[in-house]
């Protein structure tokens, strides 16, 4: 495996592919589901995690990535949607991942600038994108959320920046878009809060566009209708 020093070394255009490679050497089982279909032109995304609450371990964080570069070549997409595997949207960075890189600064920086790069190139796709919130979206989960055009979310949907719990800060920039959907003030006060946002409130506060109305069981097909 490449040292630190070689991987912040190389060309800007190596280096995101020397990220993904170095982060898959984490620990993880958790994996995406990407499902295109070529007729409608919508695909989706799963995030698949269930024992760690579909948390982001770095296997998960390279897959992401590389599938954004699929997305990039798809002719046919006209919108994609990412959801949560067993209706929980995404807790967040793998606990054992986050303790492992919050003592290492320079580790720390090559994957925040992997899931920058990721989140800033799902946000540019020439097509809509939409998070389907159900459960909770916590940290790094919330801040996927804010990449997608588009927030749908369940009745039972919570979202938390909860990041200062664990004395760290917004690493995949979801401060400034944030601030874009609502403001300085209100960011502000969400983020040093750590509190969580049900769905009724990010409905009116206008960081979530709908509310899901169907039974459980149709709520993707009614996603993919809005």
């Amino acid at each position: 495996m490449e040292s630190y020093d070689q991987l912040c070394s190389c060309e800007k255009e190596n280096s995101i592919e020397r990220i993904r490679n170095w982060i898959q050497t984490f620990n993880g089982s958790g994996k995406l589901a990407l499902e295109k279909d070529n007729e409608t032109g919508i695909a989706t995304i799963c995030l698949m995690n269930p024992s760690k609450k579909n948390a982001l371990d770095g296997p998960m964080m390279a897959q992401l990535s590389y599938v954004v570069d699929e997305l990039e070549n798809w002719r046919e997409g006209r919108a994609i949607i990412i959801y949560g595997y067993d209706r929980f949207f995404c807790s967040g960075m793998d606990l054992q991942m986050a303790k492992c890189l919050k003592d290492d600064i320079e580790k720390s920086k090559l994957m925040a600038t992997l899931m920058r790069d990721t989140l800033k190139r799902l946000k540019e796709l020439p097509m809509l994108s939409v998070a389907f919130i159900e459960g909770k979206a916590l940290g790094g989960g919330a801040e996927l959320t804010t990449a997608c055009d588009f927030r749908i979310v369940a009745p039972n949907a919570e979202i938390g920046f909860v990041h200062i719990k664990m004395g760290i800060t917004s690493a995949f920039g979801a401060g400034a878009r944030l601030v874009q959907l609502l403001g300085y003030s209100k960011v502000l006060e969400i983020i040093t809060s750590a509190r969580l946002i049900n769905s009724v409130e990010a409905i009116e506060i206008g960081f979530a566009n709908y509310m899901v109305k169907r039974s459980a069981e149709n709520y993707l097909n009614e996603v993919k209708e809005w």
